[in-house]
């Protein structure tokens, strides 16, 4: 009787386990979509975006960046 009780205990931290992992994956995962649109907003941060990807030049991101300085 103790090792049927001991495997339906380790079963429910397994599923609550499962649950809380569940749960965190999709909260992380609506919190990076919300900063991505966030950022998709915001010139600058797309100016930075296309130098990390190599879309741009250093110093076309430089003009570019002045330019919305003004």
């Amino acid at each position: 009787m103790g090792g049927m009780m001991t495997m339906m205990w380790i079963s429910n931290v397994l599923w609550f386990g499962l649950i809380i992992l569940l749960g965190l994956g999709i909260w992380y995962w609506i919190r990076s979509h919300r900063d991505i649109r966030r950022r998709e907003d915001d010139p600058r941060a797309i100016l930075e975006l296309r130098l990390a990807r190599g879309e741009i030049t250093l110093e076309e991101y430089e003009k570019i960046r002045q330019r919305l300085k003004s």
